[in-house]
């Protein structure tokens, strides 16, 4: 299919800068692929929220995943976020915010499940009013004069939007999904009744269907990868790992692990964070501290105050919401992660281990992650221990940068970035064949 005529280019060329991102590229790594230079796909990329305050770990992901883009020169690609934020402690800005915010509410979930027992599909593909939200899109775009050749979503309750859009412009669509949303309901509802049930059964079944529909599904863990490829198995879909900016844990790495403390960060508004923490509270933390009296708990979590089991523990400091995680990590001999079911994308694992603090925990704390300093155990006494190891022996200064070493080989933003403009330009060419 030959490129669709008429499209407009941004108003700067490419040696003026960032145009969407508004600041210059930095450029790092080496020069960009001959492919690459040679072949620049005009990319929309859409995400459910403006990320720029990182206030989740797929906020950062898609920030540090902007960034990295940025920091080498790529400069075709118009952000579109559908939502606003919460402002509430807002620590992650940067200079490096772009793109366009709509502000576009989300539906109520009653909506989404309604919808779905109705028959009109699945609550995890209708989070939005897509045909608004997509008309919203193409609006913004012409507006920007940014008529695009890829059109790039994250999230599985966008890919209906950016299937609307492909549709729209002519272009096709490359869908990143941050979790296989189906089996964390699979895990949530297998205590639950056979309505519960039966939403899990039709949510997987309309995943697959988005997946299929895509031209590049990208999953951010090889376990997501190999249920895509089982179960699609006509679907193209390849693995594109969490990104981050790793310049933020540089500093920490020098800190001496003074305190005897572990730390943990995440938002108590979130079930399995909350479910997870609360077990260790009550089954492992009375054993660490029995081995080790000095040994405290520092947790950095939305709502951490008005819970009575975290605020009247007296092992346990509640940190300011407007902390920074970095510091956490930075002054911790070790973190936790005792997710005992659900998911998400385990940014706090790789942030700790970039800034050289070792992690326990369990094995759905850390699915899909194999590095070094990440301890996986199950049970409340083998959680318990292996932190009391991590407490009794702080990480040498060798140790945290190898930590730190690892996690860039794998993560790091414009590494994974250049790897994200290859995927961008084969679905290009494979649409717009010259």
């Amino acid at each position: 299919m030959p490129r669709p005529a008429g499209r407009v280019e941004p108003s700067r060329p490419l040696n003026e800068g960032n145009y969407f991102f508004g600041v210059p590229p930095i450029r790092r790594g080496g020069p960009l692929n001959s492919s690459l230079v040679n072949r620049r796909p005009r990319v929309l990329f859409l995400a459910p929220v403006e990320p720029w305050c990182r206030e989740n770990g797929s906020s950062v992901i898609i920030a540090d995943l902007l960034e990295g883009l940025a920091r080498i020169g790529w400069n075709q690609v118009l952000p579109v976020f559908l939502r606003e934020p919460p402002r509430r402690g807002c620590t992650g800005l940067s200079g490096y915010q772009g793109g366009i915010t709509l502000g576009i509410r989300g539906l109520p979930r009653w909506v989404s499940v309604a919808g779905a027992i109705l028959g009109r599909g699945s609550p995890l593909r209708m989070r939005f009013a897509n045909r608004h939200a997509a008309r919203r899109v193409v609006r913004a775009s012409q507006h920007h004069r940014f008529s695009p050749t890829v059109v790039h979503v994250e999230h599985l309750p966008l890919v209906d939007i950016g299937l609307s859009l492909a549709r729209s412009f002519n272009c096709p669509l490359v869908y990143r999904a941050h979790n296989i949303e189906s089996e964390l309901w699979s895990r949530r509802s297998q205590s639950l009744g056979t309505l519960a049930q039966w939403l899990v059964r039709r949510a997987r079944w309309f995943e697959m269907d988005a997946i299929r529909r895509c031209q590049l599904t990208l999953t951010l863990s090889p376990d997501d990868l190999s249920w895509v490829r089982r179960n699609v198995p006509t679907a193209r879909a390849e693995y594109l790992p969490c990104s981050l900016l790793l310049r933020r844990y540089e500093e920490s790495l020098l800190a001496p692990r003074v305190e005897l403390q572990l730390g943990f960060v995440g938002g108590l508004d979130w079930a399995p964070n909350e479910s997870g923490l609360r077990w260790f509270v009550e089954e492992a933390l009375p054993t660490i501290v029995a081995a080790i009296p000095e040994a405290t708990l520092a947790v950095l979590a939305r709502g951490a105050w008005k819970r009575a089991w975290i605020a009247s523990n007296p092992r346990i400091r509640v940190m300011p919401e407007g902390t920074h995680a970095v510091s956490i990590f930075a002054s911790s001999r070790v973190t936790i992660a005792p997710l005992l079911h659900g998911g998400g994308v385990r940014v706090k694992i790789l942030e700790s281990l970039a800034a050289g603090c070792p992690v326990v925990a369990t094995s759905i704390g850390g699915e899909g992650l194999e590095l070094a300093g990440l301890t996986k155990v199950d049970g409340a006494a083998s959680f318990a221990q292996a932190c009391i190891r991590h407490l009794r022996e702080a990480p040498s200064r060798d140790t945290r940068e190898r930590l730190y070493r690892e996690v860039a080989t794998k993560h790091a933003a414009e590494s994974v970035a250049r790897n994200l403009m290859e995927y961008w330009v084969s679905v290009d060419a494979r649409h717009f064949p010259k």
